[in-house]
């Protein structure tokens, strides 16, 4: 299943300042696998159960502030992988509701796959996952809905019209 924790190297759509996109490095795009979407959809499903089925941007990044401090404060904290990959899907899907076009598809490169959300016809790629697991337990207050903020304004600016 995806790596979230890999490390990038920020050339692409996926770190706080948004930076400019460059080529994506060499690797694959591909459509979602059957164990893919099932996978994606239970992550989906968790984040729906804890804001009751509220997906708007401050519903999602108030339930993150509140889920990373509750997890910060614990003193027996949990594996945080589950929790980093539901956030990293429902902040995939709050981009794809912003920005038509965008799907979630699977990247693979040296580093193994990682799903991610990619246009199908600019070279635009967006690491929610990766950028989620990169802020967990150090995210600033509020930081889901500026990267959300960034990166939708990011992507309108490469999209064009068709963001």
């Amino acid at each position: 299943m995806p790596h979230p924790h890999r490390p990038l190297e920020g050339h692409l759509l996926g770190d706080e300042p948004v930076p400019a996109p460059v080529p994506l490095p060499d690797g694959e795009l591909e459509p979602l696998n059957e164990a893919e979407l099932v996978w994606t959809a239970q992550h989906r499903e968790l984040v729906l159960r804890l804001c009751e089925g509220h997906t708007d941007v401050d519903t999602l990044s108030g339930l993150f502030d509140r889920v990373q401090a509750s997890w910060l404060a614990s003193a027996d904290r949990d594996d945080p992988h589950t929790l980093v990959n539901a956030f990293g899907i429902a902040l995939g899907d709050l981009l794809i509701a912003r920005l038509p076009g965008l799907r979630w598809s699977a990247y693979t490169d040296a580093a193994g796959p990682e799903l991610v959300l990619a246009h199908p016809v600019h070279e635009l790629v967006v690491f929610p996952i990766s950028s989620v697991a990169r802020q967990w337990g150090h995210a600033a207050e509020d930081w889901f809905a500026r990267y959300a903020d960034d990166v939708t304004d990011g992507a309108r600016s490469i999209l064009g019209d068709e963001g």
